[in-house]
């Protein structure tokens, strides 16, 4: 695999690992444990939830790409 192509991948890697982080994160504190948190503290919860999604898909859409890429190359 080519040294751009591994680093979109390892960049896709990442982007997923940060976005189940900040899920599970904005889920605690939006959702579970709200009564130990001020309101805007859940909030930013709330907000961390969703773009937990987005960075999710962006993620696997990089990992997807430099598979494909990594596929064309061989």
């Amino acid at each position: 695999m080519p040294a751009q192509v591994r680093k979109v991948h390892k960049l896709g890697s990442v982007l997923i690992a940060a976005a189940l982080a900040l899920g599970m994160w904005g889920a605690w504190v939006g959702f579970f444990a709200g009564d130990a948190f001020s309101i805007p503290h859940q909030v930013s919860g709330h907000i961390g939830i969703m773009l937990a999604g987005g960075l999710l898909k962006l993620g696997y859409v990089l990992r997807l790409a430099s598979e494909y890429e990594a596929r064309q190359i061989v």
